[in-house]
C-alpha cells in the first residue's frame, strides 16, 4: 500500500512538473514563463494569505474540536480521565481559536502603526 501511495504521489509530480514546463514555454520564442504559486506580489500579501489559510481551517476545525471535547466531556461519567481530556481539549482548542482570530487583528493593527498598506483587511 505504501509502494503504490508514492508511485501515485511521485507520477503526479511528475506530470505536474511537464505540464507547467509545457503551459510556460511562449510559442513565439524560447522564454519560459513561470506563473507565480502564491499569488503574491510581497511579503505582505504572503503574509495575510497564511493568515487567511490557517484561519479558514480553524473555522472549519475548531467547532468540530469543541463537539468532541464535549462528546467526551458528557460521556466520561465514571471516568474522571476522559472527562479531564475533553476539558482540555475545549481549553485548548478556545484558546488557539481566539489566537488565531487575534492574529488577523495583531497584523492589520501593525500594518497601521507602521503606515504600511494602504488598505484595512
Amino acid at each position: 500500500m505504501r509502494k503504490l501511495f508514492l508511485l501515485i504521489s511521485v507520477s503526479i509530480i511528475i506530470l505536474s512538473a511537464f505540464s507547467l514546463f509545457a503551459n510556460a514555454q511562449n510559442s513565439e520564442s524560447d522564454t519560459v514563463f513561470l506563473k507565480n504559486p502564491l499569488q503574491a506580489e510581497n511579503i505582505e500579501d504572503i503574509i495575510d494569505n497564511i493568515i487567511d489559510f490557517i484561519l479558514t481551517i480553524a473555522i472549519f476545525l475548531g467547532p468540530l474540536l469543541i463537539i468532541i471535547g464535549g462528546f467526551l466531556f458528557i460521556t466520561g461519567s465514571s471516568n474522571v480521565e476522559q472527562i479531564n481530556r475533553g476539558k482540555r481539549i475545549i481549553i485548548w482548542t478556545t484558546i488557539g481559536f481566539l489566537i488565531i482570530l487575534l492574529s488577523k487583528g495583531v497584523v492589520v493593527l501593525v500594518k497601521t502603526l507602521l503606515g504600511v498598506g494602504g488598505q484595512v483587511g
